[in-house]
This record gives structure tokens, C-alpha cells and sequence, in this order.
């Protein structure tokens, strides 16, 4: 889903397991100009050049996707980090690199529409009321409070943290937040994040 927090959730594992890669190459579709010209093979050209692998211009994408792979691998560890990979559509050539990555490379893909890749997906969607109640658990408000929250953010799990975080840091009261968030116009979690800016 849009806004869901897939973007914060790839900051946090990069951040985490930043120590375990001796590079970390970052592709997203949306901010690298790859949208202009969306195809596996853009996607292919642009890690081999990230990781500054030699390839031909006039490979299929089979050999470009093999030469790309074998200059993966040896000893140094990457971690491939594609965001938005539904922008660039799911084709076998996507699959079958993704799935012959070296060992000494991984790669987190994300995606605003479910994927069939296999690996360990995680699924972001809307917070139902019980895990609204466990996100704000530790912040001892009550749960009609929560509850109202949770409608006000349309249960987005990053826009109903952000609000919870501006009470949290002493800054504001709950009620204050509630009565910003329905004055919101446009985008919820933008409204949040500008919220806390000036904070």
C-alpha cells in the first residue's frame, strides 16, 4: 500500500544490517529516472553500473542477466535494495535474477502490489484496531483514544506511529494530535511528518 511505511521499514533493515555488506547499492524507480524507461533491462544495466560490472550494449537480457550475476559474485557482500520493483514490471528475467543471486549478495525488493517471488515477503497493509492497541501499548492512553487514532490515520501503520511519537516526545497531548490530524488536508502522513517538523 502507498504510504504504508515500506520505505521506513527498508531504512531500519539497511540500518541494521548495514555492518553485515560491504556495499549497499539502492535502486528505486521512482528517484533514480528509471520510470522514464521502466524495463527488466534498465534495472539490469542500472546495478551492473552501480557495481561497476562490464557489459555489452547488444546482450539479450538472458547473457545481460548472466554477466550481471557473475560480477555479483566473490567476495565482496552487497545487498541489493530495489524499491518500487512492481514500477518495473515482474518478468521472468526479473525472477530468475533475483533467484540466482550469489550467495555473498542478497537483496531486499520492495513493492506496492503483492509479488510472487518467493524468499520472505512481509505484507504492509492497513493496522486493525487490536495492533493499533499493541503500536500505542506503551504510551498508557485509553482505548477510545486509540481507536480514534487509528480511523483518524486510516489505520497507516507509519502515520499512526508519527502521531504517536509526537505525544510520546512530551511535545503534545493526544487530544491535540486527534484535533490536527481532522484538520488534514491531502495526504494524512504528510500532514503528520510537517506536523512534527515544526515540532
Amino acid at each position: 500500500d502507498l504510504g504504508a511505511g515500506k520505505t521506513a521499514i527498508i531504512i531500519e533493515s539497511i540500518d541494521r544490517m548495514a555492518e553485515w555488506f560491504d556495499e549497499i547499492i539502492c535502486i528505486s524507480a521512482f528517484s533514480s529516472g528509471l520510470e522514464s524507461n521502466i524495463n527488466p533491462r534498465t534495472l539490469l544495466m542500472t546495478i551492473a553500473y552501480k557495481c561497476n560490472i562490464n557489459v555489452h550494449e547488444y546482450e539479450t537480457d538472458i547473457d545481460l542477466k548472466n554477466d550481471v550475476i557473475n560480477g555479483l559474485e566473490g567476495s565482496q557482500r552487497r545487498l541489493l535494495v530495489i524499491e518500487d520493483l512492481n514500477m518495473l514490471g515482474i518478468t521472468d528475467i526479473v525472477k530468475s535474477f533475483l533467484g540466482e543471486l550469489p550467495n555473498n549478495c542478497k537483496a531486499i525488493v520492495t513493492s506496492s502490489k503483492s509479488l510472487e517471488l518467493g524468499g520472505k515477503q512481509i505484507q504492509i497493509g492497513m493496522l486493525k484496531q487490536i495492533d493499533a492497541i499493541k503500536l500505542c501499548y506503551g504510551y498508557k492512553k485509553d482505548l477510545e483514544q486509540i481507536d480514534r487514532l487509528t480511523h483518524l490515520t486510516g489505520g497507516h501503520p507509519m502515520a499512526t506511529k508519527l502521531a504517536i511519537s509526537q505525544v510520546a516526545s512530551g511535545e503534545r497531548t493526544l487530544d491535540n494530535v486527534l484535533k490536527d490530524i481532522r484538520k488534514a488536508k491531502g495526504d494524512i502522513i504528510d500532514h503528520i511528518i510537517n506536523s512534527s517538523m515544526k515540532l
